[in-house]
């Protein structure tokens, strides 16, 4: 939360909420893309341009609804290691 940003005149709560929503689709990006950085990459460049140009915490609640979704659709995957990703390298 810099001051400069328009972000900076949320609560702590939505900011919060907003950045663990986003955690689990950049997370699920990562892990079916199979480590690529690329696509997580793409998506946090489309966040930098908020989907209101006035970056307002109502924004947050349709990422929240996203992963709420992701969660949903992957949670046979989603709380085991099977599927996931464990090594940021490959030896």
């Amino acid at each position: 939360m810099l001051s400069s940003t328009p972000q900076s005149a949320w609560a702590m709560t939505p900011f919060l909420v907003g950045t663990l929503a986003l955690s689990v689709i950049v997370t699920t990006l990562f892990n079916h893309s199979r480590g690529s950085i690329l696509l997580p990459a793409f998506f946090h460049l489309q966040l930098i341009n908020p989907l209101w140009p006035d970056a307002q915490p109502y924004d947050t609640w349709l990422f929240v609804v996203v992963a709420a979704v992701v969660v949903w659709r992957n949670r046979e995957t989603m709380f085991s290691r099977h599927n996931a990703l464990t090594e940021v390298f490959s030896k």
